[in-house]
């Protein structure tokens, strides 16, 4: 398992402010779960996200990750960073995942074949995910709605099924 949120693990907020947004969003790790809540604003931006690093080759032989959540109705992205870069950015790994009605608990699989390569949410054509050399896991909303969102985290872990 990855993460059973037993304490914060270095999991860190990287908003839309970075880049001038006007976005928030935080993550706090309380009684074995995982928040990560707040407010975009698509007036210059539009996106939070989480993250933290891992071990280098902790996914290498990985076939998915299983998520077990409850969100708010709102399409959310995992994603991967492993060493590729273009013009001196990592160029991140995704795959979106829908969430039920806020308020019901679901449990996700997203399939690590089906990741997509981006740079600032634009598609990037780098090839495939090196699963030997990610060394970041995160979670972005980036739907294009202004508002609050929240999604918390029970679990979090790799499949090598």
């Amino acid at each position: 398992m990855l993460d059973n949120f037993e304490n914060d693990r270095g999991w860190r907020a990287v908003n839309d402010n970075v880049m001038g947004g006007r976005s928030l969003g935080q993550v706090i790790v309380r009684d074995g779960r995982l928040q990560f809540e707040g407010s975009i604003n698509t007036q210059g931006g539009g996106f939070a996200s989480i993250r933290r690093t891992i071990e280098v080759g902790e996914l290498l032989g990985a076939k998915a990750v299983s998520l077990r959540l409850k969100g708010d109705g709102r399409q959310y992205r995992l994603t991967l960073r492993d060493n590729k870069q273009v013009r001196g950015r990592s160029v991140s790994y995704q795959a979106g995942f829908s969430t039920s009605p806020k308020g019901q608990w679901q449990n996700v699989r997203i399939e690590l074949n089906g990741l997509r390569a981006s740079l600032f949410g634009r598609p990037m054509a780098v090839g495939e995910v090196d699963l030997g050399s990610v060394w970041s896991i995160g979670i972005i909303i980036a739907d294009g709605q202004d508002g609050p969102f929240a999604l918390q985290l029970d679990k979090l872990e790799f499949l090598f099924e």
